[in-house]
């Protein structure tokens, strides 16, 4: 079964590599700007370890105030920690969110 695993993980690497800028959600990036430009801050919340590695293969980095991902939780979906860390990052007392 371990083997199993290892092999899923490393075709989901592979295909998480593969990533070109163009394989963005239609209109998310140009969501995320307006939301920026109308001077709300936004984080990424993730409880992937790739996080960093797709947002930096799609462009996107650059669009978050603050990114918590996979490698800076103990505990993954369904906790909301990532996401309240997300919120302390950007130094919000405010609680709107969204996802996808």
């Amino acid at each position: 079964m371990e083997r199993l695993a290892e092999k899923k993980n490393q075709w989901f690497v592979d295909y998480i590599n593969a990533m070109k800028p163009g394989e963005i959600f239609p209109g998310l990036k140009e969501l995320i700007q307006d939301i920026r430009g109308s001077g709300i801050k936004v984080a990424l919340a993730s409880s992937s370890k790739n996080a960093d590695t797709v947002l930096n293969l799609l462009n996107i980095t650059g669009l978050f105030d603050a990114i918590v991902d996979g490698t800076m939780i103990t505990h993954t979906k369904p906790d909301p920690g990532n996401i309240f860390a997300g919120r302390k990052k950007i130094e919000s007392s405010a609680f709107t969110m969204f996802g996808f």
